[in-house]
């Protein structure tokens, strides 16, 4: 919207659940759902300094997977998809990253979308990780990517202990120009498995 002023006719526009949160927080800080137009219009009535920025967008139902891989020579290479659960409220803090993931129908097209930001972006060489909401009917939303490591011990844990890959052995290789090994996921080991990282 162009102006607290006109916020109230805005608002009636938008869907409902909505998220807001201000453009600068950190660690998910300031975080809010609304689920009403009133209680939206009374948020922001209470907000003084028109310097505050935020971000206002639509509350996407759904399961959040964590996509981490690498780009080499501007092509795509998946290393692992695990499942991001969290907490059903704001500001929605991680409860754990698992493996394997039930998103597996989502797997093919989740690679594609990875490699058309690669494609749009101009990356050549560089590690990869994007966070996306699959929702009940399939459809795919990408929430944020970075062309950096994974965290939440993702990369150094996770999968080594999941895969018996080793990541940053990988990513050293990328850095050096060698190849990267693709990830081995076909072993019985990894069917009957599942591993996560818990935060309490």
């Amino acid at each position: 919207w162009k102006s607290f002023r006109s916020a109230s006719k805005f608002i009636q526009s938008i869907s409902f659940p909505c998220i807001l949160k201000p453009i600068d927080t950190v660690a998910k800080l300031g975080i809010e759902i609304f689920v009403t137009p009133e209680t939206l219009q009374k948020r922001l009535s209470q907000i003084k300094n028109q310097d505050n920025l935020f971000l206002l967008e639509e509350f996407i139902e759904g399961n959040e997977v964590t996509v981490l891989g690498f780009v080499q020579n501007g092509k795509f290479q998946l290393v692992s998809i695990s499942d991001k659960v969290t907490t059903s409220y704001p500001p929605f803090l991680e409860i754990s990253h698992r493996l394997p993931t039930t998103q597996i129908k989502s797997l093919g097209e989740l690679k594609l979308i990875c490699q058309n930001i690669v494609s749009l972006t101009g990356l050549e060489n560089s590690p990869l990780v994007a966070e996306f909401k699959i929702t009940p009917r399939g459809e795919i939303y990408l929430i944020e990517v970075m062309p950096e490591i994974g965290g939440e011990y993702i990369a150094d844990h996770l999968i080594k202990e999941f895969y018996s890959y080793d990541y940053f052995k990988n990513y050293v290789q990328l850095l050096l120009g060698n190849p990267i090994s693709p990830v081995e996921s076909n072993s019985k080991k990894k069917k009957e498995i599942i591993s996560q990282i818990c935060f309490i």
